[in-house]
């Protein structure tokens, strides 16, 4: 599993940043002033930059302010809190809470758009589905995190030796899930399947199931006994059975 998870990682940066959200978002206050349309939006703003504080360089494009009514021009702070997760696709959506001496007597919503640029992979050229990924595959531009919707890969990450997944455009970013490593065994391989037990090494031929990098799990049929077991992939045409599942072995 451990080629698997390394593709798959992109997962925890967003994982984490989810749990930051949720846990320490916020709510930004500011002193108290005079309510205006242009404070609510500096708020609204203000917030946005502080959530994708890191990411990137971030636009934020503040949609329309509600009309305030009698909250306008009266001295209030005001706090802003992003909804949900600010890297979910779609306008990031801020509330506005009107506070006068810590109590709040107001909130309005206001919807922004906001984009994300970095530097990351993408396709030099297009690469067809299964196609091994070398260097001169590969050049870096700037894209918004915000519509990829997968983790991509930055400048200083591996991609060469991966393979695609699926056909990959010029231009288009590479993210997580569009590569993977490129499978030692594949479906209908003959493989040797190996053992220990008690202390003593045993093997016996199979079928593979599945396609499978070096690490990762891949499930396997016996010759003899016809049952399936599941392995883990130790290199070209080498399959490792935990002890637990030997009671299929051997038929």
């Amino acid at each position: 599993m451990k080629v698997r998870n390394a593709v798959q990682g992109w997962r925890v940066p967003y994982v984490s940043s989810l749990l930051c959200f949720l846990l320490c978002a916020a709510f930004a206050t500011a002193a108290a002033e005079p309510v205006t349309e242009q404070a609510v939006r500096a708020a609204v703003e203000s917030r946005v930059r502080e959530a994708f504080a890191g990411r990137g360089e971030t636009e934020v494009l503040c949609g329309r302010v509600p009309a305030l009514g009698d909250l306008e021009g009266e001295e209030l702070s005001l706090r802003a809190e992003l909804l949900r997760d600010p890297m979910a696709r779609g306008p990031v959506i801020v509330t506005v809470d009107f506070l006068r001496d810590g109590e709040r007597i107001g909130r309005k919503a206001v919807s922004a758009e906001v984009r994300v640029w970095k530097n990351v992979a993408v396709a030099a050229r297009r690469i067809g589905r299964h196609e091994v990924i070398d260097a001169a595959s590969v050049r870096f531009d700037r894209v918004d995190l915000r519509a990829l919707g997968d983790r991509p890969f930055a400048e200083t990450e591996r991609l060469t030796g991966l393979r695609a997944r699926r056909m990959l455009p010029e231009g288009a970013a590479i993210v997580a899930g569009a590569v993977e490593a490129v499978p030692v065994v594949q479906r209908g391989d003959k493989v040797i399947l190996m053992a220990s037990v008690g202390g003593i090494t045993v093997s016996a031929s199979a079928v593979c199931q599945d396609d499978g990098a070096e690490g990762e799990r891949v499930a396997v049929k016996n010759d003899r006994s016809g049952k399936r077991l599941t392995g883990v992939v130790m290199g070209q045409g080498l399959v490792w059975v935990d002890i637990s599942a030997l009671p299929g072995w051997g038929g």
